[in-house]
C-alpha cells in the first residue's frame, strides 16, 4: 500500500468511527428518555397497587362488620 492509499483509509475509518459514535450517542440519549419513562411508570404503578391493597383491606373490613351485624340480628 502507499502512503496515500494508507491516509485514505484511515480518513475513511475516521468518518465512519464518527459516524458510529453520532449513531451511538443518539442510542443512548433515546435509551435514557426511555428507561426515565420507565421509572415513572414503575412508580405510578406502585403507588396504584398501594391504593389498591388498601382498599381490598378496608372492603375485606368492612364486609366482615356487616356481617358480623347481620349475624347479630
Amino acid at each position: 500500500m502507499t502512503t496515500s492509499n494508507i491516509a485514505g483509509a484511515i480518513d475513511a475509518l475516521k468518518r465512519e468511527v464518527d459516524k458510529e459514535k453520532a449513531e451511538l450517542e443518539k442510542v443512548e440519549r433515546e435509551l435514557s428518555v426511555h428507561q426515565a419513562e420507565t421509572h415513572k411508570l414503575e412508580a405510578e404503578r406502585n403507588k396504584i397497587r398501594a391504593e389498591h391493597e388498601g382498599h381490598e383491606r378496608e372492603l375485606s373490613k368492612l364486609q366482615d362488620e356487616l356481617k358480623s351485624l347481620t349475624q347479630k340480628h
